[in-house]
């Protein structure tokens, strides 16, 4: 409410006719608008004073003092000229108009109490009480109050440059480097006006979420409207409003989702408040027949400075007249009369307590700047104070427990229906058979959304999923100056939180926040399992190659024939056939070609020879040839126990070092994932390397567009000469069900799986809280067992056996081995039966019989296991058919075959004859 001029005077005019006479002290009141909320105060005052005191009455002097500086000072002169002058001044004015009313002031003595900021403090404040608060303490008090908030990072939107005097702390929070690629205080300028929208646009793409307003009261509500348009007052967005009458402002109009704080240098519950209230309300109905009702949430600051003021003021000139009149005289600018009682009243009001002033204790430096002051942090504009601060002991004062914050955000979350950016990644999140007919969230299933499902319901909060269009985690275009994928979602403010195989790197954390992990992890390498060799039937020949096995038969041959020359020309080789004989006729040799041929095998095969040769030629040569076959032999048998125990083929790793030391095989990552930003960053020598070779193989490259790519190019590569890098996460996945893949190695390093969410939301604490309870419960180890074992619909490997366990050659391995003993065995079966057959030819011929004849007793007697000796020569006596000869062969099969030419006489003569002769 306004009022005109002269209704001020008549109200002055009415009170002093009113009040009986007494000491009129005036008091000079400047505004540039002067209304009922800065008005009430002062008569409250007046009419209060006028009751309890009898010796003093104030009169008051409201003068609305103009924009032009010389028509101002003009008013103001004109004041102290009129009547019995001025006794004071109450101000508030702009710091240009307050600077020359204080010059005036300076010179006439007169005390100038000011009620507003004075954004160009002067030298002389000799005259001078500011009963705001001092510029520099409320510039630190607004540092330590932005400290308590804990914000990471923040924008600081301000007005004009005088708005820099209160932030001036604030931006001293972090020194500014310019080679940082973020600074966490960021300074814009809010401009003219009245379209506020393009500097939001321009936070948003940075992107910032922490905002810190400083401007006119009355531009504020205008400002955050233009901001909702653009959607930057959206749940996760946090605003800190700088103007002490911001509290003043109706919010709820806006019905805004983000956290909003204010400040305020007074307490609207306290009961001092509540007792002005009443005073003030009395007032209107008392003067201006007025039923107001005050609402103690829209006091503004100056009203409650104007009372503190007022009463500060008069309570001083009372206890002055205690020891001496104060008698105010007209003074005149162009004079240098000095008003006698105004420096010490000054100087008295400076050093005056004033315990029971509505913004609290006051207390004064010499200069007249307020130092003791409070300032409170409010969310929202109502009765929730958070923190305060007090200037004189400079300490910051919580006002509610961590149980009572994360209360507060869970009546935020309660009923809100979040975005949460996801994507199609087996099996975070995948579609549900049949999903073209299902709407909402009930066309997903995975681990991301069981574990949404239970956050939520912890949190109370709805969510819905949104997936990404690129299906992309997120990583930073440094050509648009933007983030893609899920990052992009949560900086570009579409989705309130973000959920998928999402991995906490140090680039990402400087644009969103995490919550604690709900996954760990570590970077894996995956290759392919060396593939089963197909088992020759001859892989006992695998240890030496066709040309070692070739030569070696050739010497074998050629050494044979060798030792055939030489044992025939070595003298010491002939014998004596008949070593009864000291004179023999002719010698013998028993070195044939057969002879030396086995002698070379034997050799070879570590058997040895019934005969050995006797000259020393021959026994040299002979001992090379034994050296030449006890390295072949080791040599064989060495390299068979490897490649008889050996079941796969191809090359294969141990570990990342081996890997990093050859260069057969190939080995990649996704691009631009967690994994690639740790190898690209790393200063490992071992990684480091690795990264530069990955680099350099670009035909093709080794990266990989998504870990699918990479899982088909580790199956697909030729002898497994490409192995895949990613985490293990996805690793463990994919050998559960693609059982020619393994995962080899220690991890590289560790990595977290956390929900991303714009930076300093305010749902962050119960998000973690809610994930630290579902880990200490086990919920997160079961999900992972339902998600990566329970729930799959392709058959899951079997567990390898151990390596150690068991190393037992299996049958395929020595098959080779068995066949040649067959076919070695059979052959020497096949060349008795001819030598047999033979033999019985020669028997048939000499006996005189047919073969079929000599055949039979011949077998017969080689089946007739008892028999251990046999003739060498038959002797047949004419007249003996083969009939008898076939019966009494029959009757005596029990007999020796020695003594079977027995049944070839017919009487005991011939047969005694026979044995003589044997």
């Amino acid at each position: 409410m306004k009022f005109h001029f002269c209704s001020l005077f008549f109200l002055s005019y009415v009170a002093c006719v009113y009040f009986p006479p007494r000491d009129r002290i005036p008091l000079g009141v400047l505004m540039e608008e002067p209304g009922s909320q800065t008005l009430i105060p002062v008569l409250t005052s007046l009419y209060a004073n006028h009751l309890i005191n009898q010796n003093v009455d104030y009169h008051m002097k409201f003068q609305k003092v103009a924009d032009d500086s010389y028509e101002a000072s003009k008013i103001i002169c004109n004041l102290t000229s009129s009547g019995n002058g001025v006794t004071a001044f109450i101000s508030s004015l702009p710091s240009k108009k307050t600077h020359m009313l204080d010059s005036i002031c300076a010179e006439m003595e007169i005390p100038h109490i000011q009620l507003l900021w004075d954004s160009e403090p002067t030298i002389s404040k000799l005259t001078s009480l500011n009963f705001y608060p001092g510029v520099d303490l409320f510039a630190e008090g607004l540092a330590t109050i932005v400290q308590s908030l804990q914000w990471k990072s923040f924008v600081v939107l301000y007005e004009d440059e005088s708005s820099l005097l209160r932030l001036k702390y604030i931006l001293k929070l972090e020194p500014y480097n310019p080679e940082k690629k973020w600074n966490s205080i960021r300074l814009k300028k809010l401009g003219p006006g009245p379209d506020y929208r393009g500097v939001f646009k321009d936070i948003k793409h940075i992107p910032e979420t922490n905002i810190i307003l400083d401007c006119k009261t009355e531009k504020i509500l205008d400002v955050l409207q233009q901001a909702q348009s653009v959607r930057m007052l959206e749940i996760f967005h946090s605003y800190f409003l700088t103007p002490l009458d911001a509290h003043t402002i109706d919010l709820e109009s806006l019905n805004y989702k983000a956290n909003i704080t204010t400040i305020r240098i007074f307490q609207p519950e306290h009961k001092l408040i509540e007792q002005a209230i009443r005073n003030w309300e009395l007032a209107e109905r008392n003067f201006f027949n007025n039923t107001v009702k005050y609402d103690r949430y829209t006091i503004k600051t100056s009203t409650v400075l104007m009372h503190d003021a007022v009463e500060h003021l008069i309570g001083a000139i009372n206890d002055f007249y205690k020891t001496e009149r104060v008698r105010p005289i007209a003074l005149m600018c162009n004079d240098t009369t000095k008003f006698e009682s105004g420096f010490r009243l000054i100087s008295y009001m400076k050093i005056k307590p004033a315990d029971r002033a509505l913004t609290g204790p006051i207390q004064f430096n010499k200069n007249g700047t307020r130092i003791d002051f409070t300032i409170y942090l409010i969310k929202g504009t109502r009765n929730h104070t958070l923190n305060s601060w007090r200037a004189q002991d400079q300490n910051l004062l919580s006002n509610r427990t961590q149980k009572e914050y994360e209360k507060d955000v869970e009546e935020m979350l309660k009923g809100e229906d979040l975005v949460i950016a996801s994507r199609i990644m087996l099996p975070y999140l995948s579609y549900v058979e049949g999903h073209q007919s299902k709407i909402g969230n009930d066309k997903y299933e995975g681990y991301a959304k069981d574990l949404m499902d239970l956050i939520a319901k912890i949190a109370g909060f709805q969510y819905t999923f949104e997936l990404v269009n690129d299906n992309q985690a997120g990583t930073y275009d440094k050509t648009l100056g933007r983030w893609n994928g899920l990052i992009g979602e949560i900086t570009e403010h579409r989705a309130q939180m973000a959920i998928s195989d999402l991995a906490m790197t140090a680039q990402r954390q400087q644009v969103v926040d995490f919550s604690s992990p709900f996954m760990n992890l570590g970077i894996g390498l995956m290759v392919k399992k060396a593939t089963i060799k197909e088992i020759p039937l001859f892989s006992f020949l695998d240890p030496f190659t066709q040309d070692v096995w070739a030569y070696t038969a050739t010497l074998l041959l050629g050494l044979s024939l060798l030792f055939f020359l030489a044992y025939r020309l070595a003298p010491n080789e002939w014998v004596n056939p008949h070593p009864c004989e000291q004179n023999p006729d002719e010698l013998e040799i028993e070195w044939n070609f057969k002879n030396c041929v086995w002698l070379v095998l034997g050799s070879l095969l570590q058997q040895g020879c019934d005969i050995l040769p006797r000259s020393l030629s021959t026994r040299v040569s002979l001992s090379l040839w034994w050296f030449f076959s006890l390295i072949m032999y080791n040599s064989y048998t060495a390299n068979l126990a490897a490649f008889l125990t050996t079941e796969k083929a191809g090359i294969t790793v141990k570990n990342v070092e081996e890997l990093a030391k050859q260069t057969t095989i190939k080995y990649g990552c996704m691009e631009y994932s967690a994994t690639y930003e740790f190898f690209k960053n790393s200063d490992y020598t071992t990684y480091r390397k690795m990264w530069n070779n990955m680099k350099a193989s670009n035909n093709p490259s080794v990266f990989v567009k998504n870990d699918d790519e990479g899982v088909k190019r580790v199956l697909s590569t030729k002898d497994s000469l490409y192995a895949y890098l990613t985490e293990s996460t996805i690793i463990d996945y994919n050998v559960k069900i693609k059982c020619d893949l393994k995962s080899v190695g220690n991890w590289l390093n560790s990595i977290s799986y956390a929900i991303a969410m714009p930076m300093n939301a305010g749902y962050l604490g119960i998000i973690n809280s809610a994930i630290l309870n579902l880990s200490e419960s086990g919920e997160l180890d079961k999900l992972k067992e339902k998600w990566w074992k329970q729930k799959r619909n392709e058959t899951i490997c079997q567990e390898e056996r151990k390596t150690g366990e068991n190393k037992s050659l299996k049958l395929n391995r020595v098959a080779g081995v068995f066949l040649v003993t067959g076919i070695g065995i059979a052959t020497g079966y096949i060349v008795a039966m001819l030598e047999f057959l033979w033999n019985v030819k020669s028997v048939a011929i000499d006996e005189k019989m047919s073969y079929l004849e000599a055949l039979k007793h011949e077998f017969m007697f080689a089946i007739n296991l008892r028999l251990q000796k046999k003739r060498t020569k038959h002797k047949i006596t004419p007249g003996i058919s083969s009939e008898r000869l076939n019966s009494n062969t029959m009757n005596n099969r029990s007999r020796s075959f020695s003594k079977i030419s027995n049944i070839f006489v017919n009487n005991e003569s011939n047969t005694s004859n026979i044995d003589k002769k044997d």
